[in-house]
């Protein structure tokens, strides 16, 4: 599946926003670049809103796109005087998006949004049910709660996965509700479910880090710690223990496993915890998953740095320097 996001950025909410979701989706990115760029400062308010307000198309930086060669299309602006920023009106009368899976963000200060949405979906032809955005200045006031409310609606965007599988309901204070969910499902309001991340470290105090699959929907290519959600009936510790078994091929010790981080995250409807095993494993002892595995190494904390500062690996890690 192959996705782009679409975006122009003055003040670098918009570009936050894009990025973010490219590292989660492995989306590939189009900056839109207008060919007299709009100033900063106290004249781009007036300039910027009496051009948007005018729904001006400005001569764009020549880019290269074609809809046809991408799965789903998101497509993200500042809002300016209630509406997109104007090079988003000459991306989307230069470019023909009905019937194509599109979905919309906007950034602005105050959170409202709605009109600059609706004007964007009404441009691109875009179904009813398009999935929307509307997001308070995620890179000049950023905060936790935002970042996890983009990771949320990246999820819905791409679709959760079809599956079997079964979770456990808990509510806000872990306790069971005495009722499972399928993966893949809308997780009810004030229900939560359990996923754990399994870090390893051997003697040498180098940590066991997992390449993901380039077919994995959710960060493809990037490194990580194995883990995965637990499944109904297991304990955190049982399915952290399962996880590594079945993408690595290595056989834990429960009895040495520590929890070293727990938080719930609300816009996620999960309960994150996180394993440290002390273990040593060669080589030749590693057995990959192929689907969900595509390359497996031992790397010290400074490579581990290096992957993050390159964005080359997992977001939902941006914890790491907490345990390493």
């Amino acid at each position: 599946m192959r996705s782009i996001i679409v975006y122009y950025s003055l003040e670098g909410n918009s570009k936050m926003v894009a990025e973010s979701l490219s590292n989660l989706l492995g989306s590939e990115l189009l900056q839109l670049e207008p060919k007299d760029p709009y100033p900063t400062g106290r004249v781009s308010k007036f300039l910027s809103g009496k051009d948007a307000l005018s729904h001006k198309r400005p001569e764009l930086v020549p880019y290269e796109f074609n809809a046809d060669e991408y799965d789903r299309i998101i497509i993200g602006t500042p809002v300016w005087a209630g509406q997109p920023a104007p090079p988003l009106n000459t991306f989307l009368t230069e470019n023909d998006l009905k019937g194509k899976r599109t979905s919309f963000f906007a950034c602005s200060s105050s959170g409202n949004a709605a009109k600059c949405l609706k004007k964007m979906k009404e441009m691109a032809g875009a179904e009813d049910d398009a999935p929307l955005l509307s997001i308070i200045d995620p890179y000049a006031k950023p905060s936790d709660q935002k970042i996890q409310t983009i990771q949320q609606w990246g999820i819905e965007v791409i679709g959760r996965f079809d599956s079997d599988e079964d979770w456990d309901l808990y509510d806000t204070e872990r306790q069971p509700l005495g009722k499972t969910m399928k993966r893949g499902s809308d997780i009810p309001d004030g229900a939560y479910h359990i996923v754990v991340s399994v870090w390893m470290r051997n003697s040498e105090g180098r940590y066991l880090m997992s390449k993901r699959s380039d077919k994995k929907k959710w960060c493809p290519g990037m490194w990580e710690t194995t883990g995965g959600a637990v499944e109904s009936g297991e304990t955190s510790l049982e399915g952290a223990v399962r996880e590594v078994q079945e993408e690595l091929g290595i056989e834990l010790d429960p009895a040495k496993g520590r929890l070293v981080r727990s938080v719930r995250s609300d816009a996620l409807h999960d309960f994150y915890d996180v394993w440290m095993f002390d273990v040593d494993a060669e080589p030749d002892e590693i057995r990959r998953q192929d689907e969900e595995v595509s390359d497996v190494r031992w790397m010290t904390a400074e490579e581990i740095d290096r992957l993050w500062n390159e964005n080359k690996m997992h977001v939902l890690l941006d914890y790491y320097k907490e345990i390493i």
